[in-house]
């Protein structure tokens, strides 16, 4: 099922997290059709693998970095065998697993739905809370990795619906399951019904807000707040949009989507910005036509390069403001930058050999819109000898 990689300097614990990469390099070049194909194909071959490397990558948490992912890696073997054995031991009467669907309504005319659902009974039981598996809300999905023969697997609706598609992904195909999105909640289901993970029972939610693919379990992972209990490192904004990116390209709940790819492309010209990159600043701010985030990404420009003295780049984004004022003030830092030249000079001769400067004094005060200043400026310049 794993497969590490030999490589001690490679970043990758798996080879599948390479595969993982990959794909997140070409969602911007392919089809939606295309990464929900492929992705499922990467989620059935291992969907422990895919999902921790994309929270390693989206959620930046310190703990997973190599080594302790291939720990997990481990822990995960630990758990399909216990699982494995466990499934061999427990003879579910296959009468009254189905005796329990019909009497919640469930209708399971295909002799390969009733096969499948003694084996999610069997995931169900096996993960059913207090034996190896507790409930922790907005946990990440690392905490559900653990060797169980010395602790609980910890998780919340999410990552325990993950955990349930691995194991049936052991055996069956995964897109032969849904999830159905209820309000602040997740659930699995199959042909019908839906299973609580949570608490390892079968349930029938007549009011929910979506039925999707499980492809969508990534998204729905992606888009699902951080463990305040996990320290994290800052996360690249290029990367968490690459992430969004991702999430749009599978997710059908596009207004969700579109609202967290707007605050990346926000929290990326931010970024940029504090690099003093406010070129590529401006056009992430463009991406979301935020004018005010604009706005202030200029003014951040304008102080930036008057300190640095280069007034040239200041003019430059304080005429891409069309803010008059913010070019007044590029204006006066410049006079007074110049002045500072020339404060200490007595001699008329030392005065002469500035001219330049007293000229261009003049000319900034008239672009400041200072007349007086201008006049004061024009007749000390008249007054110097020939």
């Amino acid at each position: 099922m794993f497969q590490p990689v030999k490589n001690p300097f490679s970043k990758y614990a798996d080879k599948l997290e390479r595969k993982v990469n990959r794909l997140l390099k070409r969602v911007t070049t392919k089809s939606r059709f295309f990464i929900q194909k492929e992705l499922e194909k990467i989620m059935q071959k291992n969907l422990v693998i895919t999902n921790l490397w994309l929270e390693k990558q989206f959620k930046g948490y310190k703990y997973l970095r190599k080594g302790k992912r291939k720990k997990m890696h481990k822990n995960t073997q630990i758990i399909v065998n216990h699982f494995n054995e466990f499934v061999e031991k427990t003879n579910a009467d296959p009468g009254k697993v189905l005796e329990y669907a019909r009497s919640k309504n469930f209708q399971l005319t295909n002799p390969d739905a009733k096969e499948r659902l003694i084996y999610l009974y069997k995931i169900a039981q096996f993960l059913q809370p207090n034996r190896y598996y507790q409930y922790l809300e907005g946990a990440s999905f690392g905490k559900l990795l653990t060797n169980i023969t010395h602790e609980p697997m910890i998780g919340d609706c999410n990552q325990i619906v993950t955990f349930y598609t691995y194991l049936y992904s052991l055996k069956y195909p995964i897109r032969e399951l849904q999830i159905k999105i209820l309000p602040k909640h997740v659930c699995l289901h199959y042909n019908g019904m839906d299973i609580e993970a949570t608490n390892a029972t079968f349930q029938h939610y007549e009011e929910y807000e979506a039925l999707l693919s499980i492809v969508e379990l990534i998204s729905t992972n992606l888009l699902d707040t951080s463990d305040f209990r996990d320290k994290q490192l800052q996360i690249d904004a290029r990367t968490f949009i690459n992430g969004a990116k991702l999430a749009k390209h599978i997710s059908s709940m596009t207004q969700i989507v579109d609202k967290n790819l707007k605050v990346a492309y926000h929290n990326l010209a931010l970024e940029t910005a504090k690099q003093h990159n406010f070129s590529s600043a401006t056009f992430f701010a463009d991406k979301i036509h935020d004018p005010d985030l604009t706005k202030y990404i200029y003014q951040k420009a304008v102080t930036h390069f008057t300190k640095k003295h280069n007034f040239r780049k200041a003019k430059y984004f304080a005429n891409k403001s069309r803010d008059r004022e913010l070019m007044k003030h590029v204006y006066a830092m410049q006079f007074n930058q110049i002045q500072k030249k020339v404060k200490h000079l007595k001699k008329a001769s030392e005065h002469k050999s500035h001219i330049k400067d007293y000229k261009k004094m003049r000319d900034l005060a008239g672009k400041m819109g200072d007349t007086k200043l201008r006049s004061d400026l024009n007749k000390f310049i008249g007054s110097l000898p020939k």
